[in-house]
């Protein structure tokens, strides 16, 4: 059984009061009794940051573009036939994600329904009538639906769409196991304390054990403090927590995705260019689409968010905003940063199926939530472009319109670029890359008490009630020395905050983890040494052996830990293994329908199967290379409509040998 952890006080009264009483008045009146009072706050309304509830709609017919380009929209992917070269989501240890949403359809046939036993959703509750997810049959609305379908619907299952991380049921594999978290009750709205009690309930190994949460919905009610602790709670039991940053169009700050950085991936939106999306670069549906993405605050990154871009599955009964042969039911158009953070949620999923010690694949360790967030991040496709955006009041009201240049690495509107799934799944896939977690023992230094002073604790902690105490303050650092071994290259390193236990300097105490972080690499024939160091602050109450320290102890109880970013020098990506035996090149490509085989400097004398696969792994071509003397054959693919495909060769002496083919 896995302990939880978690903070001392973590209960909460919801308390009822008639309609004439100003909530706002008796909140602050009640804030003003610290600490007897911890904290208070109105049980804030939160709201979807997507809802198709517009008009009917005309557009032309699209594929999943936002997953692989095509000819209209050759920007605005993924990259995901790269990621699903490396990982569909399947594997021993199956990677359990919660969709915090309106209940999900799971009777859909891309789920695996009708028999809810049957189905990728695996369990889940329905947290405002407090029942079992499958006994919910009436949907009130189809958004959970939509943002489920696109992290994890069954792939190559012959129909409609295929989810991220939807497996391979060609091959018996059901990809990712989704739960459906429902936390609202209506069309719209919800309250932080359904909500608080879910990811707490989701994030306990003894309830559901969920690894990755999708938020796809947001409040702006900053205050809500349950909800605050809620999500740290969820981030240090290593949940990954991905975030709608929020269709305002502006800078105002929503929740979750807008608490502190390290705990949530704050997804923005883009465009059918793959930008920051605006009512500018939406495409042919954009009629309806006008929503902006908001920015700022945190964004990590954007991802797929308009109506042309994004396909998914629909519930029964809702509107469907696609047009000509899409626009049949039981799927739809999808638009919003609710779509985007689907894509994040989707492809971290693919990642901890992949980065796994249950893989038989020598991964020494699991992905952090950190590790997820970093790696996302970094390998992000950069945009750097000029774009008119339009400039908002806090009351979303349209105030001018600004030419913004984007600047080059991370910017407000864009974070740090669009999702790249394929780059993040290429750089941590063995044998050439993995993430490491030492476990080595450093040096402690501790320095202080470098200033006494009354400060404010603003909740329990370690068994201190919350309130002003006298206290000493004290900077501890921990130094670290790691041999790699000769044939390692250090690619980069960070904390891992989900794993470290420490405080900043400030006279405002909450038990929020931090700590400072640097390393450097000092080179070396036999192997490179990295030097890492670690500081945080520690406060002691009273002195002696009736001393309280917070968060706790820096002696034996300290808490520090970082992540190593490892690169094998001597093994080559299984993506990029060339066939030694027969050196082979192939032209054009992309081609408009007619591919040469030129098997270079050596002759084909041995039967060769070329077989075609489109980007779900359906098996759509393939023909038999006869044995001759000649070097150079003709495949006719002209029948394969436009799109990406994977040419896998089958016969030679060496393993099968793959290629990206794009049709034309």
């Amino acid at each position: 059984m896995q302990t939880f952890a978690s903070r001392s006080f973590w209960s909460v009264l919801l308390i009822h009061f008639p309609n004439y009483v100003d909530l706002h008045t008796l909140k602050n009146q009640l804030n003003g009794l610290f600490p007897l009072v911890e904290y208070c706050h109105v049980n804030a309304v939160c709201h979807k940051s997507s809802i198709p509830n517009d008009p009917s709609i005309n557009g032309t017919n699209h594929p999943q573009s936002s997953l692989v380009p095509n000819n209209t929209y050759r920007d605005a992917h993924i990259n995901m036939d790269s990621a699903w070269n490396i990982s569909t989501g399947g594997g021993i240890r199956k990677i359990k994600v919660g969709v915090y949403d309106e209940p999900i359809y799971w009777k859909h046939p891309d789920f695996g329904g009708p028999i809810f036993s049957k189905t990728v959703i695996k369990g889940g509750k329905d947290f405002y009538h407090n029942i079992d997810i499958s006994m919910v049959d009436s949907i009130h609305e189809n958004h959970g639906t939509m943002v489920a379908g696109i992290i994890g619907a069954l792939r190559n299952n012959g129909i409609g769409i295929a989810g991220i991380a939807g497996g391979n049921l060609a091959r018996g594999d059901t990809g990712t196991h989704l739960y459906s978290m429902a936390i609202f009750h209506n069309d719209t709205l919800t309250f932080t304390s359904i909500v608080a009690n879910a990811i707490l309930r989701g994030t306990i190994s003894d309830s559901f054990g969920i690894n990755i949460q999708n938020h796809s919905w947001s409040t702006d009610e900053d205050s809500a403090f349950v909800l605050r602790n809620a999500i740290r709670n969820a981030f240090i039991n290593k949940s990954v927590i991905v975030g709608a940053r929020g269709n305002r169009g502006n800078t105002w700050k929503e929740y979750p995705a807008c608490f502190q950085d390290e705990w949530v991936i704050s997804v923005g939106a883009a465009g059918k260019d793959g930008r920051f999306k605006t009512k500018y670069n939406i495409g042919a549906i954009g009629t309806v689409d006008r929503l902006q993405s908001s920015f700022g605050a945190g964004v990590d990154l954007i991802a797929p968010g308009g109506f042309d871009n994004v396909y998914t599955t629909n519930s029964p009964g809702f509107t469907n905003f696609c047009s000509g042969s899409l626009a049949a039911s039981p799927y739809t158009c999808f638009r919003g940063t609710s779509s985007a953070a689907a894509h994040v949620s989707g492809t971290a999923a693919l990642m901890l199926s992949l980065h796994n010690t249950s893989t038989g694949r020598g991964y020494p360790n699991d992905l952090a939530p950190d590790d997820v967030e970093h790696i996302l991040s970094k390998y992000a496709t950069d945009v750097e472009d000029i774009a008119d955006v339009d400039v908002y009041d806090a009351n979303q009201v349209l105030q001018r319109t600004e030419t913004i240049l984007f600047d080059r690495g991370y910017d407000e509107y864009n974070g740090w670029g669009l999702l790249n799934a394929g780059a993040s799944l290429r750089m941590i896939n063995m044998p050439k890359y993995h993430i490491s977690h030492p476990t080595v023992n450093g040096t402690l230094s501790q320095r202080g008490p470098i200033a006494t002073r009354i400060d404010t604790l603003k909740e329990n902690v370690n068994g201190v009630a919350s309130g002003r105490y006298s206290m000493k303050v004290y900077e501890v650092k921990e130094a670290y020395s790691i041999k790699l071994a000769s044939h390692l290259r250090l690619i980069d390193a960070w904390k891992r905050l989900s794993a470290s236990r420490g405080y900043r300097d400030t006279t405002f105490l909450w038990d929020d983890p931090w700590v400072d972080f640097t390393s450097r690499v000092s080179p070396a024939a036999d192997g490179d040494t990295v030097f890492v160091e670690m500081k945080a602050f520690y406060y002691q109450i009273g002195s002696g052996a009736n001393s309280s320290w917070l968060p706790q102890s820096p002696g034996t109880q300290r808490k520090f830990n970082f992540s190593l970013h490892l690169e094998n020098k001597n093994a080559v990506p299984t993506t990029e293994i060339a066939n030694k035996e027969y050196p082979i090149k192939i032209y054009p490509n992309p081609t408009t329908g007619v591919l040469s085989l030129a098997f270079q400097g050596v002759p084909l004398v041995k039967p060769l199967q070329a077989t075609f696969f489109d980007i779900t792994g359906r098996l759509v071509h393939k023909e038999e290379l006869k044995n001759t003397e000649q070097s150079v054959f003709t495949l006719n693919i002209q029948s394969l409509a436009q799109g990406t495909y994977l040419l896998r060769l089958d016969g030679m002496d060496t393993p099968p040998s793959y290629y990206k083919i794009v049709k034309l």
